[in-house]
């Protein structure tokens, strides 16, 4: 870390994406491995988040963007390994934005709906279903990765930014105040 900072001159912004695809079954079904594979993820931002900080609070500001899911707001049945992680990951953002928001370090969590490879494969397999489930949402699609999504990110790390810590942001083209939505993984294959 400190060779590639040296070179590139600090590190003033961390975007950690890092929750794994969600392993289904019912909670009962869910293995210690399972909670083990999730919250690993959640590890490795945390230590990702420790290990720029100090870089960070030497400089006087930073900047840290969680990137997790619905839900660590709500929960899915049958996820439970995954909805464990989600709302960790809500915890170790909010931890960092208190502990270190003194160091003019702001830290957020963003939570996207966006149109990934992974979507892309469910709406090959169920397409009526994911085409249901995105005419529910207010803005009626899936956020574009780069443009929608990486934009909200860039806005974190932005100085427009500054102020904002501790925050839980979504680019889901309003998915999280639209009520219930159709859940795409209580219809099989």
């Amino acid at each position: 870390m400190h060779s590639a900072t040296s070179r590139l001159g600090g590190v003033y912004a961390l975007i950690n994406n890092l929750l794994p695809m969600p392993a289904l079954g019912a909670f009962e079904e869910q293995t210690a491995a399972m909670f083990e594979e999730a919250l690993a993820r959640v590890q490795v931002a945390a230590c990702a988040m420790q290990a720029v900080m100090p870089f960070m609070r030497d400089a006087g500001e930073g900047r840290i963007v969680n990137v997790g899911h619905r839900y660590g707001e709500g929960v899915s049945e049958g996820l439970a390994a995954y909805n464990a992680a989600a709302w960790s990951l809500v915890g170790i953002t909010r931890s960092a934005a208190l502990d270190w928001g003194r160091y003019q370090i702001a830290t957020n969590l963003l939570l996207p709906l966006a149109d990934t490879p992974e979507l892309a494969r469910a709406h090959a397999r169920r397409p009526n279903i994911i085409k249901m489930m995105l005419a529910q949402l207010p803005l009626q699609r899936a956020g574009d990765c780069v443009e929608d999504v990486g934009g909200a990110a860039l806005f974190l790390v932005s100085d427009a930014a500054n102020f904002i810590n501790g925050e839980v942001v979504h680019a889901d083209g309003g998915q999280h105040v639209a009520g219930p939505v159709l859940n795409p993984i209580k219809f099989p294959d």
